[in-house]
């Protein structure tokens, strides 16, 4: 079991967990020509994502107290032991399996939601002006999920 995790530890996750959806969205893209213009915005996206959290992480440490940085890395951890980063190699295996577009659209929507609640439960391990990048981020994530679930009607 995780006893700690680092903020640098979080923001490396998040960028993980971007590289891994940019990837899924390109390898869908060219999977599915319906969605190929769809899925390469969300991919531009997620790229642009793992830049915006990379940056943060070369920015150096934090000033929180250690309360508040221990209420994040709960619910990180909480995260984890559900198999967030399994999941992430299912993602790559689900655009491979997929047999339609609704299996490809229901793991999309998997995915962004994982990422939701990844990036929610990160905020309070970050100064108030990185939370306010992450809020940008998570608007962005929740239009993804919305632009994936109308495709699903």
């Amino acid at each position: 079991m995780i006893s700690r995790i680092s903020r640098g530890e979080l923001l490396g996750m998040a960028v993980r967990v971007e590289k891994s959806a940019e990837a899924f969205y390109r390898a869908g893209a060219g999977a599915f020509d319906e969605l190929r213009s769809t899925f390469e915005h969300l991919a531009s996206d997620e790229a642009r994502h793992a830049t915006t959290y990379q940056a943060m992480l070369s920015r150096g440490g934090t000033t929180l107290t250690s309360e508040e940085k221990e209420a994040a890395y709960r619910r990180v951890r909480g995260l984890l032991s559900l198999g967030l980063f399994s999941k992430l190699e299912a993602w790559a295996r689900l655009v491979k399996e997929a047999k339609d577009r609704r299996q490809i659209l229901e793991a999309a929507a998997g995915l962004e939601k994982d990422t939701l609640l990844l990036y929610y439960s990160m905020l309070d391990a970050l100064e108030p002006d990185e939370r306010n990048v992450v809020y940008r981020v998570i608007d962005s994530e929740q239009s993804h999920l919305a632009e994936v679930t109308s495709l699903l009607k």
